[in-house]
């Protein structure tokens, strides 16, 4: 039996895939293709702390470097995603990546949060200020956040999953 705050692994005809669900899947592919790819240890925290949904762990150099990862999914719909991101539980900090997951593991966007947080500065919120509206599109394979006034960022440099390795 499932506790009230639970999601149920499916929703019932009709109604809306709760996020949370959404969300695990995301982080499921994205575990899949890191574990798959080698090289990397993949950590998944037992509670939600900061918004930390996995860390990574390899060897650099002789020493261990660890990367947090906040995950976000979106099965979207004709090349073009929907995410939403929190304004209080997003912390920029140089080993945090926000890793985006556009349908498929094939297809993640590693961004490192301090070049997020410069993209967003011109990204949309809802109409209470507290969630940005990260809209990414897939057009002729490249993929680009939307801004403020029609413009355009190309986010390819995102793509491979080298920057877990830095």
């Amino acid at each position: 039996m499932l506790k009230e705050e639970q999601a149920p692994p499916s929703a019932p005809l009709g109604e809306r895939t709760p996020s949370s669900v959404i969300g695990r899947r995301g982080l499921l592919k994205l575990e899949e293709r890191l574990l798959s790819e080698g090289g990397l240890e993949v950590y998944t925290p037992t509670v939600d702390y900061r918004g930390i949904d996995l860390v990574t762990r390899h060897e650099h150099g002789g020493r261990a470097v660890y990367k947090a990862v906040q995950v976000k999914y979106s099965s979207g719909r004709a090349g073009r995603f929907l995410f939403g991101v929190m304004k209080d539980s997003f912390h920029p900090r140089p080993d945090l990546l926000v890793a985006f997951v556009c349908g498929s593991a094939d297809q993640v966007l590693l961004i490192p949060s301090a070049d997020l947080e410069r993209m967003l500065a011109r990204v949309s919120r809802d109409a209470f200020g507290k969630q940005y509206k990260v809209g990414i599109e897939l057009r002729r394979n490249i993929f680009y956040l939307r801004q403020g006034g029609g413009r355009k960022i190309p986010l390819n440099e995102y793509l491979d999953t080298i920057i877990l390795r830095r």
